[in-house]
């Protein structure tokens, strides 16, 4: 496992990212880029989350009912209901391929969950990446997180709030910037987040923007579903945008 940020691997990565992840696979190396595999063999980074909107995904009726994990991890995301975020083919926004739209809340959540797997978190290393676009956000917005409710089993939240502004928590700390600027409505971006114990550092459109130190070193282990597009069930708060991309390495690259 890699416990430093590797530049090589990082220009990799955002390469293949703003290219939509055209993947090269390899027999060790079947993560994005070709970096990574499933369980971390050959010295390889812990790829054990993969979700890409142009692979994987079933829909009906234009909703998404399943977006299946490329990873190897089998953590696939699952919709149900009205809560079903939509399916576009062939986004203009991202090159003419596929995306996941979630619309503005109106009073539904949003959201797709990826049931409870002990290799989502219980580690001190963790890389997380994004290709979304925000729209018009009347609410702070989760987009990624692992926990049942607000504040109760609790791993990690990413959102972006009202000021375009990507942030992060990890268990019980308080939410704080992944990167120093803000974003835009209709933006086209791509963030990443960079643990390593208590080292946190985030990235935008492949530029380190902020480094901090955490008081705490390690992701618990909880019972809790990874919920892609929102915060938790009960919360209405989901992502306002388009969700192309969604990577998590247990690994800190």
């Amino acid at each position: 496992m890699l416990h430093w940020l590797d530049q090589s691997i990082m220009k990799k990565l955002v390469i293949a990212f703003l290219s939509l992840f055209i993947s090269i696979f390899s027999i060790a190396q079947t993560g994005p880029g070709g970096v990574g595999n499933a369980d971390g063999s050959n010295g390889q980074p812990t790829n054990v989350l993969w979700l890409r909107a142009n692979s994987g995904v079933s829909s009906t009726g234009g909703l998404v009912d399943a977006w299946t994990d490329q990873s190897g991890n089998n953590n696939s995301a699952v919709g149900a209901g009205a809560t079903r975020p939509t399916y576009i083919g062939a986004d203009a926004n991202f090159n003419g391929l596929a995306s996941i739209t979630f619309p503005n809340t109106g009073g539904l959540n949003y959201y797709l969950q990826v049931p409870n797997n002990s290799n989502l978190d219980g580690t001190s290393a963790l890389s997380v990446f994004f290709v979304v676009q925000p729209i018009s956000l009347t609410a702070p917005n989760g987009i990624l997180s692992k926990r049942s409710s607000a504040g109760v089993l609790s791993s990690y939240v990413f959102e972006v709030n009202t000021s375009y502004r990507y942030r992060s928590a990890i268990s019980t700390e308080a939410l704080a910037n992944i990167v120093s600027a803000n974003s835009a409505v209709n933006s086209v971006d791509v963030f990443s987040f960079v643990m390593n114990g208590t080292s946190q550092n985030g990235f935008f459109e492949g530029a380190n923007n902020t480094a901090r130190a955490s008081a705490i070193s390690s992701i618990p282990t909880n019972a809790s579903n990874l919920f892609v597009g929102s915060y938790d069930p009960s919360s209405i708060g989901n992502f306002e945008g388009q969700i192309a991309e969604v990577v998590i390495y247990r690994t800190a690259l």
